[in-house]
């Protein structure tokens, strides 16, 4: 679309943490496209075609990319988030409350 770097990048998962990787890095779903078939283009196809209907607006749109980048970056959830990785659910927590559902007592 012409926004190239107007996306900031997100903070990464913690290694150490098996719960935290599929909402802060890439989950695969080569199995999953495969066996549902909901993939009907590839990704430089899907890029080709972004293009295209931009079409001129993609040059003033390269003007706007390091605002965008920047609105983008304030208006993150770990905008001056403390910490090495990204902590999906504190975010999340902190924001709606606890994720988890609620339990019946036992």
């Amino acid at each position: 679309m012409g926004l190239a770097g107007g996306i900031p990048a997100g903070g990464k998962g913690n290694p150490d943490s098996d719960t935290d990787w599929f909402a802060t890095d890439w989950m695969d779903t080569a199995r999953a496209v495969e066996a549902l078939k909901f993939q009907r283009i590839s990704w430089p196809q899907l890029l080709a075609e972004t293009s295209d209907r931009m079409s001129w607006r993609r040059y003033p749109a390269r003007l706007a990319a390091p605002l965008a980048h920047e609105l983008l970056k304030r208006r993150s959830p770990y905008y001056r988030y403390p910490g090495r990785y990204a902590d999906p659910w504190r975010v999340i927590e902190a924001k709606w409350n606890d994720p988890r559902p609620e339990r019946e007592p036992a």
